[in-house]
């Protein structure tokens, strides 16, 4: 499931109200606790800090060294 960042803005929002009821996208959820919706604000932020592109993956930096002349 794709998420916005006004999906995550939502579940602050609730967080911060001590509210169990979340609507986001076309949807109201109802979360059991505030456990279960720091969970799903876990979740949400790992996907948006994910990159969107298929197979792209974030920067990493690799080093090697190599012997010329062999």
């Amino acid at each position: 499931m794709a998420f916005a960042a006004s999906d995550l803005v939502a579940i602050e929002t609730a967080i911060k109200s001590g509210e169990l009821e979340v609507e986001y996208q076309d949807r109201r959820v109802k979360y059991r606790s505030m456990n279960e919706l720091m969970k799903a604000h876990a979740i949400v932020k790992q996907a948006l800090d994910e990159p969107t592109l298929p197979g792209s993956r974030k920067a990493q930096q690799v080093r090697f060294a190599s012997k010329r002349g062999f």
